[in-house]
């Protein structure tokens, strides 16, 4: 297999993906040969890369209002579809926010190139998709040409390296927030310029897509950037599609980079107002029925439903990422539908529509357990940890200097000086703790500086006692009375309050992650701290030759940690196989049956 290609302008692009791959040749003799790193879970409190995300985060923002790739594409590559309607059956398989730590993302890129999966209760295994569709986040912590190759593109080539004796899967993608960090530069290289990603070909040339299925069902793929919107040459591609392409009472499968429907409830209030619009303007209008969507964004599972069960909204964001709680997502939601426009300027009316939680994993009892791990912050996050000794050791010091009689003119000023310094860094606490808090969603600026400060309380108590006692030993002992004798105190203080801000300044931050979760704040964090592997999930798809399209969510509750390279594989044979006993997949809740359209009288 290749390690180097070339992108559209000729330029070379070594290690991310292979041309068509060699069926006949084995595989590497050697894990040295492989063109990818095992990388562990992302550390998302790791102090540097907080740092780097929040820099590309803000520059593409900023950058991708006036360079929209988007646009570019429109400009560059012809508007398509692709039409899979000479499969009369087909599989699909859906998987989300991938591309995080080896183990978690290649047991769920293991099953997926399985050829098949069954499982207790259905009368036939499920088949490995024909189509494999990535759902948004393919890459953490943001995107790059060796992000991509390490965490993603490398661990699905080891897992299928070919497919020998059938046509190879097709694999599509759309892009999360993630995918945009370096304003889809990657993206783009990797998924629309007709690459392999080991057995499965990429086929699209925009971020966007439209795949015509058989039976009327067709699964269009949307690119929202950053800000939940939908450029128009990507609009007026899907009118196209819906005007031009499909029969009235075709039904469409979405896929959306993120669960507007749920953050409508938790989040931002207009969240799913671009999905209405959407919906309204370009599936409805023309006479189609969206029937189900699908997204990623939230690392768990969560179908919700009408209760007719006539549109299904499904969170399958279960790829690799670390876990993100369930147990604070609403029963219901309530969200707007409106008549499509006909011409006329006034608002449309607004129709409510009720939508009932069916299913959440992991169960909503065990989310709320796995809180109580947050205590474990500190092993976990040791660079983060050390952060905190950091600001204790400053705070620290210069607090028992402030703190430390003297009758000494000189050292009177001193301490008179070290008030400004003093209060900046417990500025610097309070306020730091406080963009910590304002991390959650829909939460006020006065509600997160109360938080902060009450966050910082602990802290504060800590080091100033702390000071204090350390200046009452340096008062019993006569540690203060000559100067060589000081300076060796003032190293002990720093010391000793790096000592405590490691070890109970992390333990504190743990405390208070697991407690503000019972209260709504900073629950993305509480789960992020920990970095949890298990129960992983993806959706499979099945529309049968008689137009009734089966959604089977796939769940694992634990993944796979201890791997065997399999040294020259054979074709087709994945690079590494479970070291013991495989991920155990199981079905998540019983399949949803959506039935096929009515036959023409």
């Amino acid at each position: 297999m290749s390690t180097t290609d070339k992108d559209a302008l000729g330029i070379a692009v070594p290690g991310i993906v292979g041309r068509e791959p060699d069926v006949r040749g084995p595989g590497p003799e050697t894990q040295e040969e492989l063109t990818f790193e095992r990388k562990p879970m992302v550390g998302w409190f790791d102090p540097s890369q907080l740092l780097r995300t929040a820099v590309r985060a803000v520059l593409s923002d900023v950058f991708g209002q006036y360079a929209d790739k988007r646009e570019m594409q429109s400009a560059l590559s012809p508007p398509g579809v692709h039409d899979y309607t000479d499969l009369d059956e087909v599989w699909i398989d859906f998987v989300a926010d991938l591309g995080d730590g080896f183990d978690s993302t290649y047991s769920i890129a293991w099953l997926l190139s399985r050829k098949t999966l069954p499982f207790e209760g259905l009368k036939e295994p499920t088949q490995r998709g024909r189509i494999l569709v990535m759902g948004g986040d393919q890459v953490y912590p943001t995107a790059s040409r060796e992000e991509y190759n390490d965490r993603m593109a490398g661990p699905y080539e080891a897992a299928l390296p070919c497919v020998i004796k059938e046509p190879p899967p097709h694999l599509f993608a759309i892009p999360g927030n993630h995918d945009w960090y370096d304003g889809l530069t990657s993206f783009i290289r990797l998924f629309c310029q007709n690459r392999w990603i080991g057995g499965w070909e990429t086929r699209q040339k925009r971020s966007y897509f439209a795949l015509k299925l058989s039976h009327g069902w067709w699964l269009w793929g949307t690119d929202i950037a950053l800000e939940a919107d939908i450029d128009k040459p990507q609009l007026d591609y899907f009118k196209d599609v819906a005007k031009c392409h499909m029969t009235p009472g075709d039904r469409v499968i979405l896929c959306t980079a993120e669960p507007s429907w749920v953050f409508t409830g938790i989040k931002d209030l207009t969240a799913f107002d671009n999905v209405e619009f959407f919906e309204r303007e370009v599936i409805r209008k023309y006479g189609h029925t969206l029937g189900v969507t699908l997204t990623g964004d939230m690392h768990h599972y969560a179908r919700y439903a009408r209760e007719d069960g006539s549109d299904q909204k499904i969170t399958s964001g279960g790829g690799g990422a670390y876990l993100v709680s369930t147990h604070h997502l609403p029963d219901t939601l309530t969200l707007p539908q409106r008549k499509a426009r006909d011409g006329a300027r006034f608002q449309p009316q607004v129709e409510k529509l009720s939508y009932r939680r069916e299913k959440a994993y992991p169960p909503m009892e065990l989310s709320r357990g796995m809180v109580a791990g947050a205590r474990h912050f500190r092993p976990l996050n040791t660079t983060f940890a050390a952060l905190v000794a950091g600001f204790y050791a400053a705070c620290g010091s210069v607090a028992a200097f402030w703190m430390r009689p003297t009758t000494d003119v000189t050292l009177g000023l001193l301490r008179l000086a070290a008030v400004p310094l003093l209060l900046l860094l417990v500025a610097a606490i309070v306020f730091g703790l406080t963009g910590l808090c304002r991390l959650t969603p829909r939460i006020s600026p006065r509600r997160a500086l109360r938080i902060g400060a009450l966050h910082a309380l602990p802290h504060l108590a800590v080091i100033f006692a702390a000071a204090a006692a350390l200046n009452a030993v340096a008062d019993r002992f006569g540690l203060l009375q000559s100067v060589p004798v000081m300076v060796a105190f003032s190293a002990l203080v720093l010391g000793v309050m790096a000592a405590l801000g490691y070890w109970l300044g992390g333990r504190i931050v743990g405390e208070y992650l697991r407690i503000a979760d019972g209260y709504g704040v900073n629950t993305n964090e509480s789960f992020a701290a920990q970095r949890i592997e298990d129960f992983k999930n993806f959706v499979r798809l099945h529309i049968d030759r008689s137009g009734t399209l089966t959604v089977y969510p796939i769940g694992v509750e634990r993944i796979n940690r201890e791997w065997k390279f399999s040294p020259a594989a054979a074709p087709g044979q994945a690079f590494y196989e479970p070291a013991g006993a495989a991920p155990r997949p199981h079905l998540i809740e019983d399949p949803i049956v959506i039935p096929g359209r009515p036959a023409a009288a």
